[in-house]
């Protein structure tokens, strides 16, 4: 089957955004969950470094010695602000993240406005088990993931009791009991790159779809001129130089038209310069033939002037001889 240059030319373009479509998808579902992660960590970093210059903005707020309700002496650096709280809250809502801060084995923060105290003994239950590790919930597995310039530890975790996975950056300073625990869920990154590589897969099928068709009418203003050139040339082989390109453009094509216009032109004049000559040679021939027929002619007529006197003389001569 014969294929035109604009069917090659559609064929090969949707080819080629298939293929960038397939190699997509190919990386997504490779590198995609890994690079979600990688996300989820520098996140986390990110919040560490927010969580840690509102603690220290509000202990230089709050310093100062307070007696607690036992009567004992205590530092008095954790009355966040207003708008320090506001701007946890924010963080932790923006980002997914649980965060926990401890100050004398007593949680001071945390995120979760609408928990109660069964969640918050919860979590500092699982932080017992990272300072403790005898001390580990039945109900949680975890692991550490890297430690972070001896500055926190990142664990990834396992909770049976929600069956959902986490990360958890654990900062810990057990001598006075301070803690900071922020948690984000990464249960859905796999549900996050599945749904993303179904998605580009379908987006990819519509592109390709749309693709193909924008491709087969977009190529009709390129293949419409070649097929007048290609007219063109047809007509010139058979000698029919009236037609000419009209030439609209600057591109490759209008150079093309041009120069078979040109070449039309040439040609046209070249076969007119050879008719010429060949009606003055033919002229020339029909001359030559006419010169020869009057010189046979003249030779003809002047063999039969000269026989009748020459068959007299032989006459005479024979009867001389007689």
């Amino acid at each position: 089957m014969k294929l035109s240059w604009r069917y090659k030319m559609v064929l090969l373009m949707l080819t080629a955004v298939i293929g960038a479509i397939s190699v997509t998808w190919v990386l997504n579902r490779t590198f995609l969950e890994d690079y979600y992660l990688y996300s989820k960590l520098e996140m986390l970093h990110s919040a560490y470094q927010m969580v840690d210059s509102i603690i220290l903005l509000t202990e230089q707020e709050n310093s100062g010695i307070v007696i607690d309700e036992t009567g004992e002496l205590k530092p008095n650096f954790m009355n966040f602000s207003e708008k320090s709280s506001l701007e946890l809250e924010i963080l932790a809502t923006r980002n997914d993240l649980t965060i926990l801060i401890v100050r004398d084995w007593s949680p001071v923060y945390y995120s979760k406005t609408n928990s109660d105290e069964n969640n918050i003994l919860f979590v500092m239950d699982r932080l017992m088990a990272y300072v403790y590790p005898g001390a580990k919930p039945a109900y949680n597995s975890y692991q550490k993931i890297k430690t972070v310039d001896n500055l926190y530890d990142i664990y990834e975790i396992y909770d049976k009791r929600t069956n959902s996975n986490f990360i958890e950056l654990f900062q810990v300073d057990s001598e006075n009991g301070n803690f900071l625990l922020l948690r984000t869920n990464i249960e859905s990154l796999q549900k996050n790159a599945s749904i993303a590589n179904t998605f580009l897969a379908y987006a990819g099928i519509a592109v390709a779809i749309l693709t193909s068709i924008i491709l087969f009418f977009a190529t009709r203003s390129f293949v419409r001129p070649l097929e007048e050139l290609s007219k063109i040339a047809t007509k010139m082989s058979h000698l029919d130089f009236a037609v000419k390109y009209p030439v609209k453009t600057k591109d490759e094509i209008g150079e093309l038209g041009q120069s078979i216009n040109l070449l039309s032109e040439k040609l046209e004049k070249t076969i007119s310069d050879l008719k010429s000559a060949n009606n003055q040679l033919q002229t020339d021939i029909e001359q030559k033939v006419q010169i020869d027929e009057m010189r046979k002619e003249f030779l003809s007529n002047v063999t039969h002037e000269l026989k009748t006197p020459i068959a007299l003389i032989q006459g005479y001569a024979e009867g001389l001889k007689d």
